[in-house]
């Protein structure tokens, strides 16, 4: 039986109202699949959320965040009515015909950057929309960006799943990922973190990042990784900038500095990518062995001091370090 998405769930047999065509994806939580709705005769995206996974109050946590922002034009709209079998909770979305930004991403190549332009400036305008609702995504990479159309003219940010109020404590940490902020990545189980904006303005560097170079600029934002490390140099003003971001403007580097603040105080606010949007993103040369972009950020002194980070030859490439051709879900924090 379908229901209203602001009642409750009740049980049902899928296939009195679907015809599954084909498995978008799996992750950790639950599986998407390509169905066609017998009632309205279109496609849609059918997200089951195993029940071992995820509870009745989770799931419907999710279903109203989903629906909640589903006005706007970047956020995949999610249907009036859920559903509940045995094993799943499951709700319906909009059919995006364009596949996920992941596999639009060339490995170590990147996108075209006008169209990464695009992309970027409506993944900036999604995420200012959700944040104006004292929402956090707290779960952006390019799995969770669809492209809406097969000619890829626009995207929509999918999957609130982890969608949390501004200002909720998350109490334990389960792991990180390239996105993760390294405030995230440094918080210890016992003291956990506060769940603020700034979380997906770094993951939204990273994102771009991504994005032009088809690579990861770390693997964890923590100092033991040499990247990060180098990263950290530069922007506290004691290091060049390292190689995988010479290429990039002096202007595309302001905005990654003021996205990657290493003090989420510091970050800006996502609506500050839109001046950039026209900005020259890519030099004619590469920037002389000499120059340095530095930026005041807090002090790292007491760990320069007894480390020294290797120079970056190269990025981290969206394939070979997860294995396959998709990247291994994995949860920024649990409740």
């Amino acid at each position: 039986m379908a229901v209203d998405a602001t009642s409750n769930v009740y049980q049902t047999s899928l296939d009195e109202r679907f015809t599954f065509i084909r498995q978008a994806g799996k992750g950790t939580y639950g599986t998407t699949w390509i169905a066609l709705d017998k009632e309205t005769n279109s496609k849609v995206a059918i997200k089951a959320i195993n029940k071992t996974t995820t509870n009745r109050t989770s799931f419907k946590k999710e279903l109203k965040y989903s629906k909640h922002l589903s006005k706007h034009p970047h956020i995949i709209k999610t249907h009036d009515t859920a559903f509940e079998t045995k094993t799943c909770y499951v709700m319906v979305q909009d059919y995006a015909t364009g596949g996920d930004l992941f596999d639009a991403i060339e490995p170590e190549v990147g996108l075209d950057a006008s169209k990464a332009r695009v992309y970027f400036g409506q993944i900036a305008d999604a995420l200012e929309f959700m944040h104006s609702k004292k929402l956090v995504h707290r779960d952006l990479k390019p799995e969770n960006v669809v492209l809406g159309d097969s000619e890829g003219s626009y995207i929509k940010l999918i999957d609130f799943g982890m969608t949390l109020r501004t200002g909720t404590h998350v109490s334990r940490v389960c792991g990180s990922i390239p996105y993760t902020p390294p405030e995230i990545c440094n918080a210890k189980d016992e003291v956990g973190f506060f769940v603020e904006p700034s979380c997906d303005v770094w993951s939204a560097g990273v994102l771009l990042f991504c994005m032009l170079t088809g690579s990861f600029p770390w693997e964890q934002a923590t100092l033991s990784d040499p990247n990060f490390a180098d990263f950290v140099q530069w922007q506290t003003g004691k290091g060049r900038v390292p190689h995988m971001w010479r290429s990039f403007s002096p202007q595309l580097l302001e905005l990654f500095s003021k996205l990657l603040a290493l003090d989420p105080k510091d970050r800006c606010k996502i609506n500050a990518v839109h001046k950039y949007l026209s900005e020259p993103w890519y030099n004619t040369e590469l920037y002389p062995s000499n120059t340095h972009y530095s930026q005041t950020c807090y002090e790292v002194d007491q760990f320069m001091d007894s480390y020294k980070a290797s120079p970056s030859q190269c990025g981290l490439s969206l394939l070979p370090q997860f294995g396959g051709s998709h990247f291994q879900s994995a949860a920024v924090a649990c409740s």
